[in-house]
């Protein structure tokens, strides 16, 4: 049965601050292999590791919260960790797309084109 968030936990506020410190401990490598599955040779990730990365995490970062309900810590880290994953993804594409050209009414000379800036 899946284990209930404890609401009397007030929400996370995520402050730049805190967002780059999870940031810092996703990348390490320990918990970047096991969360993102960069594997090495016959290398296989099961959900307790992923847990065990997250719990991890959350005890790092949010030590107060993880201290009253660690599930709940787990839980909130976790759910940021997947929304800044699929707002990357968002971005990546939008950056990776090619061949859209002008749009109508667009000036290739414009101030603010992603050109005249690199330039």
């Amino acid at each position: 049965m899946p284990h209930k968030t404890n609401t009397s936990i007030p929400p996370i506020t995520w402050t730049s601050d805190l967002v780059w410190k999870l940031i810092a401990e996703v990348k390490r490598l320990v918990n970047l292999k096991v969360l993102f599955g960069i594997k090495e040779d016959n290398d296989s990730k099961t959900g307790d590791q992923k847990i065990s990365a997250y719990k991890t995490i959350a005890n790092t970062i949010l030590p107060e919260v993880f201290a009253l309900d660690p599930r709940t810590a787990i839980d909130r880290t976790q759910k940021k960790v997947e929304s800044l994953r699929v707002t990357y993804v968002k971005h990546a594409a939008a950056l990776k797309q090619t061949g859209g050209g002008l749009k109508d009414g667009e000036n290739p000379s414009d101030k603010n084109s992603l050109m005249n800036i690199l330039k």
